[in-house]
């Protein structure tokens, strides 16, 4: 099972030993690695850059990261390279997310009041690629397997410019587990890692 972790868990990680540890007892107990897509990489690099946490904090999470994935022991999916991850990738982008960059369906849904009317089409379109990415990324690999893939994400799934989709009640309702990194250690019987 295919254990996908999402930055706003990595962050809540946050410590660089129990990182290892997760890493270590993914690969070791319960055999299969811990998953970091590509999109989640370039998100920890975003929020060590605007995000009020000390950025020495980032960099280090980072840095311990990208040492495991050499380590081999955490799995690097990378999205962009992996043309049937991409593929999926972009499907959900497209079918979630393409209002953003559809100004047709983006007024559509500001006058229907699914969306705050005061958001503007060209700042949406520029944030297209940013929100909610990283979700996506790790949606587009457990979507090619459902049933050996557990998602680990604080995030509740509803995008907060449209708050009447919640994406990952969609996607549990195809067969994806996602979990909160406390459910996760429930579900896999571990103490505080």
């Amino acid at each position: 099972m295919a254990n996908l972790f999402d930055s706003c868990s990595l962050i809540v990680i946050s410590d660089t030993e129990r990182l290892l540890n997760i890493a270590k007892c993914c690969k070791n107990d319960l055999k299969n690695k811990m998953g970091i897509t590509s999109v989640i990489l370039r998100e920890l690099r975003g929020h060590a850059q605007t995000d009020n946490t000390p950025t020495e904090d980032y960099y280090a999470l980072q840095n311990y990261i990208e040492l495991y994935i050499q380590s081999k022991d955490i799995d690097f999916l990378n999205i962009e390279s992996n043309p049937e991850y991409y593929k999926s990738y972009i499907d959900i982008r497209k079918k979630f997310y393409g209002w953003m960059i559809n100004k047709k369906y983006f007024e559509q849904l500001k006058s229907k009041g699914k969306i705050d009317p005061s958001l503007n089409f060209n700042d949406m379109r520029k944030q297209y690629q940013k929100v909610d990415a990283g979700e996506c990324s790790l949606l587009s690999i457990a979507v090619l397997n459902p049933t050996n893939s557990i998602i680990v994400s604080e995030d509740s799934g509803r995008s907060h410019y449209l708050p009447s989709q919640n994406i990952f009640d969609i996607f549990k309702r195809k067969g994806i587990e996602i979990l909160t990194y406390e459910k996760w250690l429930e579900k896999h019987q571990l103490s505080k890692l």
